[in-house]
Parts: structure tokens; sequence; C-alpha cells
């Protein structure tokens, strides 16, 4: 029995890191994988999946698209794979103009999207992405929490039906959950009779076989014409036929693992009668594929109209009564939730941990230290994904004392918990306002909290952010603020993950007093002395294990209250200094 997952995505998404990341997961729970890469020109991929001792068939389609390409040699596919006794099947395909889709109805779609992609990304990707069963985001560590939000709600206004898994392939982050329920999707019996989800563009043109000569008279097959009328531009399509069918060549009956790309032949049937006048001839053909064409389109439409009302239509008085806003923007007491509970993994050297169990109560605060590398921000993304000993440590995080079931786990994830990761740069293309008008509407927030919002911001780092601000022109640090400002008021969240909150030169004091609360649990990842000492505890992490848990001495609690002092003077002497002026009197800094 097979199952046949299919993973498209344009170029440099991640898709064969997603993959690699997803194979050990996928044998730790006995599945029996094999893959098939399928790219245009040129690929290396073959060689990693041979270095990882997973059989692999590479097509190379040269001058005809990737996607009819496979599907063209999808039976030969799945023979191949049986042939080898595989329990999945995996298809990494290149895809490259956005509007072919090789999914087919007994197989499983995945769509890979690039989280750092332009704000426009998910519309344009056609049914790669909206007849997908999932949708897998790609480079999340190179994005906010509240981007990642609106990417997500962007991609369910364009397909309700997906999942949406977030991935990092490079580290393995949100591998887990996706390879759990990869396994515990349903084997169909065959794949005789199965049918595209959505049909590909029709035929070839000539410069699509070889026509080089630029004109009209040159053009035969499938021509799309412009209309100009005034500033509108109007594509229309002339439906002809003709046949490009590229076939794979499948290695001796051992079907081995593969050392270089197979050939393959390319049979064209390009005589003239293929491109004579045959529109009449193949309108009662296309009728059927053109009503779906158009039901699509109008679909596709309704969709983007609700992805592009996620914003706001205003946002008006911003600044009134801010204060009080941002005091009802503390966490709900009402939320279900009480305390975490970590049950012990292992080490990077898969020695277990000897703690058993840690219990982290709301309302407090806990520092989490160690050298660079010890392990620190793997911590909290096992608390971020609620692992259940399916992560890379081994480690089970219990919610009140009970396992987090797996069909809620990721939407738990999302409204329990809140992470500023050390991100300093955003990636969506879009002004401060709407971007956070978007986030307020993702997260069912008063638009009035905008203003709030900014007001916070500005509190927190010494250059204002306007509002019509791009993303892309603030600088690290008003980056950084708007990201602590947005998790404190928007996301509101009673789990809160801070790594390194001291980067990017804000003021370290005012992020914490907006980002800690006396009803959150907060965890800080930090280096910095005095926000260790400001915890009553601190957890230690060392070679990747969970080494020590110590509460905070008397002693220590006074050394705090000094080096807070020092702090204070420090500040003073840097905005001395930022303001161009000369600090010449000791006087000018002490407090």
């Amino acid at each position: 029995m097979l199952k046949i997952i299919q993973i498209s995505g344009t170029a440099a998404v991640g898709k064969t890191a997603v993959i690699r990341s997803l194979l050990p997961q996928l044998a730790n729970n006995n599945e029996s994988v094999c893959v098939a890469k399928i790219d245009c020109l040129h690929t290396n991929d073959g060689n990693i999946y041979q270095n990882l001792g997973i059989p692999c068939v590479v097509g190379l389609s040269e001058d005809i698209c990737p996607d009819h390409f496979l599907v063209s040699n999808l039976p030969e596919l799945w023979q191949w794979a049986e042939k080898l006794n595989a329990s999945m099947l995996i298809i990494e395909t290149a895809g490259l103009c956005n509007r072919c889709s090789p999914a087919t109805d007994k197989t499983t779609s995945i769509c890979v999207l690039d989280c750092t992609s332009s704000s426009q990304a998910p519309k344009k990707l056609g049914p790669m992405l909206s007849k997908a069963d999932i949708v897998v985001l790609s480079k999340i560590d190179l994005v906010s929490q509240a981007e990642r939000e609106i990417i997500c709600a962007q991609i369910t206004a364009l397909n309700p039906s997906a999942m949406v898994f977030c991935v990092d392939g490079i580290v393995g982050y949100g591998s887990e959950p996706l390879a759990r329920h990869l396994c515990d999707l349903p084997t169909p019996p065959t794949y005789e009779g199965d049918r595209l989800r959505y049909t590909m563009p029709s035929g070839v043109c000539s410069y699509c076989v070889g026509e080089q000569r630029v004109g009209s008279d040159w053009q035969q097959g499938v021509v799309g014409k412009m209309d100009f009328l005034d500033s509108d531009v109007v594509g229309k399509m002339d439906f002809l036929g003709s046949d490009v069918v590229g076939k794979m060549d499948f290695l001796d009956s051992d079907a081995e693992l593969v050392p270089r790309s197979p050939q393959h032949d390319l049979v064209r049937d390009l005589t003239s009668d293929s491109t004579s006048d045959s529109t009449s001839d193949l309108t009662s053909d296309l009728s059927s594929d053109l009503t779906s064409d158009l039901t699509y389109n109008l679909n596709r439409d309704l969709n983007c109209n609700a992805l592009d009302a996620l914003t706001y239509d205003s946002c008006t008085n911003h600044d009134t009564s801010c204060s009080n806003l941002r005091d009802n923007a503390k966490a709900d007491p009402n939320l279900d939730f009480s305390y975490l509970e970590i049950l012990a993994g292992h080490s990077k050297n898969e020695v277990p941990e000897d703690f058993g169990v840690l219990r982290l109560a709301a309302g407090e605060m806990y520092a989490i230290v160690g050298n660079t590398g010890s392990g620190k921000s793997r911590f909290i993304k096992d608390i971020e994904q609620l692992a259940q000993n399916d992560s890379v440590t081994g480690r089970t995080v219990l919610l009140n004392g009970t396992n987090v079931n797996s069909a809620k786990r990721q939407f738990l994830s999302t409204n329990l918990i809140a992470h500023l990761s050390q991100n300093m740069r955003f990636s969506l293309d879009l002004p401060v306002d709407i971007f956070l008008q978007r986030h307020l509407k993702v997260r069912g927030r008063s638009p009035k909290l905008l203003g709030a919002v900014i007001e916070l911001a500005n509190s927190i780092t010494p250059e204002p952010i306007a509002i019509k601000t791009g993303l892309h022109e603030l600088s690290g640090g008003q980056s950084r603020a708007l990201m602590i400002a947005d998790i404190a008021l928007v996301c509101n969240s009673p789990i809160v993950l801070i790594d390194e909150v001291e980067n990017a030169g804000i003021n370290k004091n005012a992020a914490l007093d907006a980002l800690t609360d006396s009803r959150k649990l907060v965890l800080i990842v930090t280096h910095d002395v005095q926000i260790a000492l400001m915890a009553k505890q601190r957890i230690v992490l060392s070679g990747g294990a969970l080494s020590a848990v110590i509460t905070r001495t008397e002693a220590e609690e006074r050394y705090h209250w000094q080096l807070q002092k020092q702090n204070s003077q420090l500040s003073k002497a840097q905005n001395v200094l930022r303001s161009g002026m000369t600090v010449c009197d000791v006087e000018q800094i002490q407090i």
C-alpha cells in the first residue's frame, strides 16, 4: 500500500529542505520512503538523497513544462515505488508558471510557500495553492509571529480547507507535526483511474517547440494576445492542438539508488496538421475545461476579495484613550491555562535528561541561560510547538497536566503562545499601519488598538515610528520595538517566549515591562546578567539538555538591584551620546 505525496512550489522556496527535514521523522514512524525529483535543466538533489540512503529517481523535463512532464510519468512513478515496496513516494516538482498544478484526486498535494516572499505571493500561486491539501510555510525563522499569522490568514482565505504547517527545513523546526500528519493519512487502495484536480494550460505554441523568429507570421498553436483597451490590458487565448509528451527512464529492475540523473525520451508529434485551423474541432472538447477555468477564476476573485478584506477600511481615533486600550489588552484572566509541565528528553548526544518533570506556572517569569549553542532556543521551540516526544530533543510538553490533542495542537500553539525570536527585520512589503490593521483583523482585536501599539513601540525605541513608514524602512531597533508592542497588545497570549530581548539597542526595561504580566507565563532566553537575575528562577541549558534549575538567592536579588541602578546610569549616558553631546560631567548621568 503506497501513499503518494506531491510537493510543489516556486524556485528556491525550500522544498528540498522541507523533504530532508521530514525524512528522519518519517523513518521514526516506520515509513519506507522513496523520492522522485522533477526538475528542468539540472539538479544535484539525487546525490543528496543517495547520501541519505533514500531510493531516488530524477527526471529532467528540459524543454517541457516540469508539471506536464510529471503527470506524463506519474503511472510509471507509482509502479516504480511499488516495486521498491515503499510505503510512501515523495515527488518534488519544479513548478514554473504558477498556473499548473500536478495534484491528483488520490495523491496528497503540498504547496511550499516562502514566508519571506511578497505579501502578494499567495494570490499568485493559482491552483498550486488553492487546490493543495497542505500548505507549508518555509523560512519561518526569518519572519515575526505577526507576519506568519497574516500569511496564514491569506492562505486560509484562498484555500479554506488546506492545513497550514510552519517548517524551518534547515534545522527541522516544525517538521515533526507535519510528518505525523502524513503518517496518519489514509492510503488509497489503488491509483488506477486517478484524475487531475484541475486542468493544465492546453497545448503548446510555436516558441515552445523551437521557433525563434518574432512576429505574428511565425506564431502558431496556443497563442495568447493582449487587447489594449485604454489603460486596461486583457489577455485572450486561442486554443489549437499539439502533443508534447516527455517520458522518464527508470533504472533496471533493482531500482537502486541513482548515482546520476536518468535520461528521458522526448516524444513530439508536431506535424503540420497539429497546428492547422482546428479550433472548431476542439471547441466541444475544451468546453468543460473552459467552464472549469471560468469557475476557478470566479472563485479565485472571491477568495482574493476575502483576502483583501483582512485590512480594515478605516482605523480612526487611533490615539484616543491609548493607555486604557493598553490596559484592556492585558491577558484575559479567563483563558484556560494554568501551567505547563515539561517531561525530560535527551541531550544532543542522546544522553537522557535527569530533571524528570519541570513545572512552569502562569504569573511567573523564568530566565533561560547557557552558552551559545547550549540548546536555549530549541528549549523554547519545544514549548512553542507543544512538543509531544516528536522533536529532536524527545521532550513532551503537557498543558495543564495533560497531553495536547494532535488535532488541536497547532491551534493551541498559535493562540496560547507568543514568541519573540531573535529576528530583527520584517519581510512583508507593507506599511506599518496596514501591517497592524491586518494583524488586528486576524486576531479579532479592535482597530483602535493600532494607536496604542505605536505608542508602546515608541516608548521602547528612541527613534519614533511613523505609521505610514514601510516595514522595510524601519531600523533594527524600530522593528524590534514594533514586534514587542505587537506581541504585547495584539497577540495578548498567556504564554510569552522571548529570545534575547536585549538586542538592537532598545530600552530593554520598557520592553520587559510591556511583555510581562502578573497573569502570564514568561520565559526569557538571555545572556544579560541583569535580566537573568530579574527572574526568581533560571533554567540552565548545556549540550542541548536542561542541566539545572536555580532559585535566585537573596544576595543575587541585591546584586540585581545594583545592576539595575548601573543600567539606568548607562542608559542616561547612552542618551547623552546619541543626542550629540559629550559626557563631560558625571553628574549628568547620576540618578
